[in-house]
């Protein structure tokens, strides 16, 4: 197979090319889950497929794929377009495959992550020397790790004898816009979904304050045990950021741990402009950050920041039956030693490159041009008779068709729209309880593609 090796390589360079060019299939190409099947049970592992033939059925599968790739007309989902840079880090890593549970492993990836971890703890505002992360999987990764710190900093009896051991349950509070990888903590680390107080949100669709400080009130007259308070810096399903300095201080008046979920709106905080939205996230105990969501890296690029240095070790450390660093450093322990993964790969590499070519002011104009894409769609859905139901700065965009709106009618908007003028849309409910369809502008659209689906919509409106 060497042979073919070189004309393999020649491929995959097509390949790259053609999804940097955004040449992947059209926004409303849907593969039935059947087909796929069918596909698979006719590959057989028989060992007689050629490396180019075997790889072309693949490039041919995912083009064709309708969850694959980014696409300049889709208004749906959160679909960034990739770096070349990047692509070509994670092909290096891939090929390199340098192992991060040590710094043995790779001093080169330890430290460049450690760096990363750094630059962007200063830009969401921690004090040089305070900030202190790991680069995780994704936002859920970062989640869980985020209530494990909260655990072991508040209730640190919780690390060797578990939740029996505690005087009360530990109780987590959110928002009703919440990501649900936070209720997913709460059963993994042994609370369970009856932990997680889901608190009302304001007409802005941001938690309520107030509402948290009666809650916690309530439950401590209960026997639970408040714990943290997660406000979120850009909601899935409509873009809110939360009163982030109202948060902090309600954290603080209550003894909560703080933590602010940024995973994708967290980009935002690298413009000035917004820089009264993000008030109050410097005094975050932690914070989620997805660089893969908006900073134009291919997946798996996240991150847990924290102004707790030395928490994660006493979080995740753990004895290990076999040789570690020789002889292990007191300040900067091994990644596996302050992280919930043990190998890990270099996921690091494609953000630091990224940077190195596009830097701060190439992210800050991607992610203006995107809010500006944002406001056209919403100021061209307005002026076509849609109502718009979100608030934000962020280029997500909730709307549906006025007092007319029943429940049950995003999702039959979404599905005529899909069937009719093939314009890919989702259906959200949001934290008011009010179901909407949603777009979303943030990834490689342009103003052409916001246009056009304007008037798209403005065909369905009149139907």
């Amino acid at each position: 197979m060497s042979d073919e090796r070189p004309l393999l390589w020649r491929r995959l360079i097509e390949v790259l090319e053609g999804y940097c060019n955004g040449q992947s299939s059209p926004a409303d190409a849907r593969v039935e889950a059947a087909h796929v099947r069918v596909h698979l049970r006719d590959m057989d592992f028989d060992g007689r497929h050629g490396l180019v033939e075997t790889f072309d059925a693949a490039a041919a599968a995912m083009g064709a794929d309708a969850g694959c790739g980014p696409r300049r007309d889709h208004v749906g989902l959160l679909g960034p377009m990739m770096s070349p840079i990047g692509v070509a880090a994670d092909a290096l890593v891939a090929a390199a495959n340098p192992c991060l549970a040590t710094r043995a492993g790779s001093p080169l990836g330890v430290e460049l992550e450690q760096r990363l971890v750094e630059l962007f703890g200063t830009r969401f505002g921690y004090r040089p020397g305070e900030a202190a992360g790991t680069f995780t999987s994704g936002g859920s990764e970062a989640n869980h790790t985020a209530l494990v710190l909260a655990l072991v900093h508040r209730l640190p009896a919780w690390r060797a004898g578990g939740v029996r051991t505690l005087p009360g349950r530990p109780v987590v509070y959110a928002s009703r816009e919440v990501h649900p990888s936070v209720l997913r903590a709460a059963r993994l680390v042994g609370l369970g979904d009856g932990a997680v107080r889901l608190v009302p949100v304001t007409s802005d669709l941001q938690i309520d304050v107030d509402a948290v400080r009666g809650l916690v009130t309530e439950d401590r007259r209960q026997g639970d045990i408040p714990l943290i308070l997660v406000a979120t810096a850009g909601t899935t399903s409509s873009g809110t950021i939360d009163d982030l300095g109202g948060c902090a201080s309600a954290a603080r008046e209550c003894g909560l741990w703080f933590h602010v979920d940024a995973a994708w709106g967290g980009a935002a905080v690298l413009l000035p402009e917004l820089a009264d939205r993000f008030r109050g996230v410097e005094t975050a105990d932690s914070i989620t950050f997805d660089p893969h969501k908006w900073l134009s890296v291919p997946l798996r690029a996240g991150m847990l920041l924290t102004r707790h240095p030395g928490l994660l070790r006493d979080a995740f450390g753990v004895s290990a039956h076999f040789p570690l660093d020789e002889p292990p450093s007191p300040t900067t322990p091994d990644p596996c030693m302050t992280s919930m993964q043990w190998s890990r790969r270099f996921d690091g590499l494609k953000l630091y490159l990224t940077l190195a070519v596009v830097g701060w002011d190439g992210c800050r104009a991607l992610l203006r041009s995107q809010i500006a894409l944002g406001e056209r769609l919403r100021r061209g859905l307005t002026a076509t008779g849609w109502r718009v139901l979100n608030r934000t700065e962020l280029p997500i965009v909730c709307f549906d068709e006025g007092d007319r709106s029943q429940d049950a009618w995003a999702e039959k908007l979404v599905e005529r729209v899909q069937d009719k003028v093939s314009l890919p849309l989702s259906a959200t409910r949001l934290g008011s309880g009010r179901v909407a369809v949603r777009a979303s502008a943030a990834g490689p659209i342009t103003s052409a593609a916001v246009d056009d689906a304007v008037a798209r919509l403005r065909n369905v409106l009149a139907v």
